[in-house]
């Protein structure tokens, strides 16, 4: 089997890559990073510095005879997309276009599995959210992944292509450098007494370990319809954001005074929580319990700051034990 993983040096994409690897596919990787981590980690996989959408996919594509397209590659961020709506409209709306006119000319037999987010959703009419829910995006970005995701699903009535889209909720692992744990996680790390949090504490979402987003999109890579069907991605497990808070500082051993700003974010659903029904179905379960993953960001993020890699203050390096 022959893959193509566009963002495949993105946080999601490393990690399937590597699966993808232990299951011995030919992996080449489209990314718009001119240095690529995997590159030196996987010497078996080809890489191409390219950002979409790009005149030159064609070529790769028409080479690569892909068996199947894993397209991650795209923007990832509700702020970034506030500010820059006409630039998260381009990397995520029309990269994709130009991504399914390509396998349309080209490559017309190779599958594609679009990783949509979420954020199509917007603030659910229910809870558990299932795919046939009404989507009602809050930010721009969730507008453009809507956006994609009819383009994926038109493509699959229209030109008979076999496409299937995925829709991962709150991912986080170690090597994310953005995000709830992440963030909640730096905080503490750079003052283990106080704590500052956006929103009220009410607010829920449904965390899922990137190493289980990877096992996702295999299993509903080999057992999918692609039929342009749209699948969520999630632990289907509600945790509230004090509940979150309350599992980081055991993790990290400190009992923070925090605050609740009592106001979220702009473009921020309030609640959220995964049917996985029809994923299950397929045969996948999530694997990672949410106490043990936090305790792997920590720990990763705690290593990274003895490095240099992620600046704290020296009082704050003190008083974290390191």
């Amino acid at each position: 089997m022959r893959a193509l993983v566009t963002g495949g040096g993105g946080f999601v994409g490393i990690h399937l890559v590597e699966r993808l690897v232990e299951e011995e596919w030919a992996v080449d990787v489209l990314d718009r990073r001119d240095d690529p981590t995997m590159s030196g980690r996987r010497p078996a996989v080809r890489y191409f510095a390219v950002a979409l959408p790009s005149p030159s996919l064609a070529r790769i594509l028409q080479d690569g005879q892909y068996n199947v397209v894993f397209h991650l590659g795209g923007s990832a961020s509700v702020a970034c997309s506030i500010d820059d709506p006409r630039g998260d409209l381009q990397d995520n709306a029309v990269a994709t276009l130009d991504l399914l006119e390509c396998v349309r000319s080209v490559s017309p037999e190779t599958k594609v599995v679009y990783t949509s987010s979420a954020a199509v959703y917007g603030n659910p009419v229910r809870l558990p959210i299932s795919e046939d829910d009404p989507a009602g995006p809050v930010s721009p970005y969730g507008v453009s992944k809507l956006a994609a995701e009819n383009y994926v699903k038109l493509y699959a009535r229209l030109h008979g292509l076999r496409t299937l889209i995925l829709r991962p909720f709150s991912i986080y692992g170690p090597g994310l450098r953005r995000q709830v744990v992440f963030d909640l996680i730096l905080k503490l790390l750079t003052q283990p007494q106080e704590l500052t949090v956006w929103g009220s504490g009410q607010e829920t979402r449904d965390f899922i370990h990137v190493r289980d987003v990877a096992s996702a999109i295999l299993t509903a890579t080999h057992q999918g319809a692609f039929r342009g069907e749209s699948l969520n991605v999630g632990s289907g497990a509600e945790t509230a954001v004090r509940h979150l808070v309350e599992l980081i500082a055991d993790a990290m051993d400190c009992r923070p005074r925090v605050h609740y700003l009592g106001r979220g974010r702009p473009g921020d659903p309030v609640r959220w929580c995964a049917d996985i029904s029809q994923l299950s179905r397929l045969g996948f379960e999530p694997d990672v319990p949410l106490a043990q993953g936090i305790g792997e960001v920590f720990r990763w993020a705690r290593a990274e700051a003895k490095r240099g890699n992620i600046t704290l203050s020296c009082s704050a390096l003190s008083e974290a034990g390191l």
